[in-house]
């Protein structure tokens, strides 16, 4: 995972965290349908355990990012929506000018949104601006 985050290689990396998310137990996850936290804490445990600069619930001056992870080239956007849709998360990351805080940043911004499925609970959908 952290070979893909280091390369920008962003479908690679969503589709390995869909196979990580799909091996979770079902039983493990009953009350948290509704609940992006369980998502955030996941994500900032991964990307912490292989090393990267993460940071869940960033604020800015409009708002809260899900996660920005850092790596020496590239800076990732992160939103997340719950029974919601990847297009959705895009929306929020413009309309708030999420990545205008790392404009100066000499590392590639990568903007990604994730739609999580209330059936499956895992990634139904993804953008990559």
């Amino acid at each position: 995972m952290r070979r893909y985050l280091r390369k920008g290689e962003c479908l690679d990396f969503i589709q390995l965290l869909r196979s990580y998310l799909a091996d979770i137990p079902f039983d493990l996850r009953k009350r948290v349908a509704k609940y992006e936290n369980y998502y955030h804490a996941i994500f900032h445990s991964i990307f912490y355990l292989i090393g990267t600069d993460v940071k869940a619930e960033y604020h800015t001056s409009q708002g809260a990012i899900d996660l920005v992870v850092k790596t020496a080239d590239f800076i990732y956007i992160i939103e997340l929506k719950i029974n919601g849709n990847a297009s959705e998360a895009i929306a929020q990351i413009k309309a708030n000018g999420y990545a205008t805080p790392f404009a100066n940043d000499s590392r590639t911004t990568i903007c990604i949104g994730l739609g999580f499925s209330k059936q499956s609970h895992t990634i139904d959908s993804y953008e990559i601006l």
